[in-house]
């Protein structure tokens, strides 16, 4: 009886030190899980880690995001309250018989998390704001870079210019892995984005399954 006593003294003692080491350890292992390891896309409530799917009625912004990223802006950051310049995301499409490069002008953007009490940063890019990827990407240096890269490639900046006039378009684009440029031309390295990218569906979804 003596025994069978010690034994369930040790066993809640082991029990004890277990929900202990999950309770303080534990809060890494929640972040983890909510902050991804892996670069990923967002739009929305969408979240991926391949392939993000954009239809012909979409107008909003989407964000990549990653502790890698989160590090780079970081790191490349006067202070949080001027993060780091802003890049053009390349996106190559030459499945559509005339083969074009979407160019998004990216913004990094920081925020304090008052749980983990540390910035967050990632990148936001409006794929219609035609204007505004103009404006941070038509950069002679950048374009004739790109010209030289991807000959009879045409350069546009708005994602509903990848289907021709006529309409013409296939059901579905997909661009080739993400990349990274400054606008004056340099290849931004330090983020990885060849698991990224983002498929065009020129008919209007009823329904996108979005998946890790």
């Amino acid at each position: 009886m003596k025994k069978f006593r010690c034994f369930l003294f040790y066993f809640d003692l082991v029990a004890h030190f277990t929900i202990i080491y999950f309770l303080f350890s534990g809060i890494a292992f929640g972040k983890n899980e909510l902050i991804e390891t892996k670069n990923y896309l967002q739009a929305g409530t969408a979240i991926t880690n391949t392939t993000l799917v954009l239809d012909a009625t979409f107008s909003s912004e989407i964000f990549l995001k990653g502790n890698e990223v989160s590090e780079f802006i970081k790191k490349n950051s006067p202070d949080m309250n001027h993060p780091a310049p802003d890049s053009c995301l390349l996106l190559s499409f030459t499945s559509i018989g005339n083969n074009k490069l979407l160019l998004l002008n990216s913004t990094p953007h920081c925020v304090y998390d008052n749980i983990y009490k540390t910035y967050e940063c990632y990148y936001i890019m409006n794929p219609t704001a035609q204007g505004e990827n103009e404006q941070g990407c038509q950069n002679s240096e950048l374009v004739d870079s790109l010209i030289k890269i991807y000959p009879n490639h045409k350069i546009i900046y708005d994602l509903y210019d990848l289907c021709p006039e006529d309409n013409s378009c296939p059901e579905n684009i997909t661009s080739a892995p993400l990349k990274f440029y400054y606008p004056e031309g340099n290849t931004l390295n330090g983020i990885y984005t060849k698991h990224l990218k983002i498929r065009y569906q020129s008919q209007r979804l009823s329904f996108i399954s979005f998946r890790r």
